[in-house]
């Protein structure tokens, strides 16, 4: 029965640990576009939002993460804290 307990704790925290990962991901690559559109001289507002939304929309479609390191420090993050996860799970269900 502990196994069940484990199991179902270990869903909801993955699910929350998930969403924080790879949304805050996501955040760091806008952060990023925009930064880099701020660099841009002589670009007025409206080719600003243009190039903001084209270099969002081709990252998603394209899925350009072959190329991103923040992208492989995400992944690293994201299997440390779920061992650490099952690990200190584990702890409180069977030790």
């Amino acid at each position: 029965m502990p196994a069940v307990y484990l199991a179902g704790c270990y869903i909801v925290v993955h699910g929350i640990q998930d969403w924080y990962i790879w949304n805050g991901y996501k955040y760091l690559v806008m952060r990023r576009i925009l930064n880099k559109v701020k660099t841009i001289p002589n670009l007025t507002q409206v080719a600003k939002e243009t190039y903001i939304q084209q270099k969002s929309i081709v990252f998603e479609m394209e899925k350009e993460y072959a190329e991103d390191k923040v992208f492989y420090d995400t992944i690293g993050l994201d299997r440390l804290l779920h061992v650490i996860t099952i690990v200190i799970l584990y702890g409180v269900f069977f030790l």
